[in-house]
């Protein structure tokens, strides 16, 4: 069942729901973007009463910003495994080429 198709209650909790998932993602900068999200590729035309909240929208906007930190965290441990990797690669590969392993 979809969500424009509940009461006005589950709806709100449907649409919070869907919203945390959206701000946890790490997708997304602020509430704005999830209520556009919301509303234009869900089609949830309320969104903007049923997240008509500050506290909502401060949560929205922590989880964001949450999210986005986590990711970049992530994305660093990456690149600096990859390139420790590659740093590693070619001492091997001089250390290998000269023969003095």
């Amino acid at each position: 069942m979809a969500i424009r198709d509940l009461t006005i209650s589950e709806r709100q909790h449907a649409a919070i729901a869907e919203a945390r998932k959206l701000a946890d993602s790490g997708a997304y900068h602020d509430y704005t973007d999830i209520e556009y999200v919301l509303r234009f590729d869900q089609g949830l035309s309320d969104v903007t009463a049923l997240l008509d909240s500050q506290a909502i929208h401060r949560d929205l906007n922590r989880r964001c910003a949450d999210a986005r930190e986590k990711q970049g965290r992530s994305e660093q441990i990456i690149f600096s495994l990859t390139v420790r990797h590659i740093r590693n690669w070619r001492v091997s590969k001089v250390v290998f080429l000269l023969g003095t392993e």
